[in-house]
């Protein structure tokens, strides 16, 4: 748990320092046009843009707009994240001739606020809490047998009937957290993936994406599952006492 505590709060700490990076070319909408301008005093060529998941290698003049502002459109912006671009000129002054610069897809084209990073934290936090707490539920209450002993079903006649299925219910407690645990870590996950869509941080949010897919196809076989478990154990055991209770009770 220790060792778990501790990637997410380097987790954290990374995506606090990537919402804060601030581009050379600034921030821009996804799928929206990035107008890449350069001051140069000679003819400029635009040679390569990356983005996490893509590279274009294009090797094409600049538009010159006026004076000395050259400019290229680049409209490949589906991917998040970081792009870093290259462009080339006999007069610039960039390590062999060749500059570099760099610019950021959101998806609204703004970066994040620290009241919004904070805000995400800590609904990021009670996601946590509540999967602590559902775990010491699980985890504190044992697994018992569904069967109940003679004992019990003698007891049976000293409660009502509502008392009884109240405490036999408290029995699968269990079953409640493992329950919280799925859902917690379901809800931490959804905001975790909407926060890292929101940066940028592509590679990251397909993973958690996918992730997400998968453990809600399962949550409906995982409902499904533990109600039936829940009705057979109650028919089951009120078959039990009604069994015992038409045999008669031995003192």
């Amino acid at each position: 748990m220790k060792e778990v505590k501790k990637l997410v709060i380097i987790a954290f700490v990374l995506i606090l320092l990537t919402s804060f990076v601030s581009a050379n070319l600034g921030s821009y909408p996804q799928n929206d046009c990035v107008s890449i301008k350069v001051l140069s005093n000679c003819s400029v060529s635009i040679t390569q843009i990356e983005s996490n998941l893509h590279t274009w290698t294009i090797n094409a003049p600049m538009t010159l707009l006026g004076g000395q502002t050259y400019n290229y459109s680049f409209c490949n912006t589906s991917d998040l994240g970081q792009y870093k671009y290259s462009w080339y000129g006999d007069c610039l002054d960039c390590s062999g001739g060749l500059c570099g610069n760099d610019f950021w897809i959101t998806t609204t084209g703004e970066q994040f606020s620290l009241g919004t990073i904070l805000t995400y934290i800590f609904f990021l936090l009670v996601c946590l809490t509540i999967l602590v707490f559902s775990y010491k539920l699980a985890t504190d209450n044992p697994i018992e047998k569904d069967t109940l002993s003679d004992a019990q079903l003698y007891e049976t006649h000293k409660k009502s009937e509502v008392k009884f299925y109240i405490e036999l219910l408290k029995k699968k407690m269990w079953i409640v957290g493992v329950f919280g645990v799925y859902l917690s870590l379901l809800g931490f996950l959804a905001l975790l993936n909407q926060l890292v869509f929101r940066l940028g941080i592509t590679e990251l949010y397909y993973i958690l994406n996918n992730t997400l897919v998968v453990l809600g196809w399962l949550l409906v076989p995982f409902i499904l599952f533990w109600m039936v478990y829940i009705i057979i154990y109650l028919w089951k055991t009120t078959e039990a006492i009604l069994k015992r209770q038409l045999g008669g009770f031995k003192a």
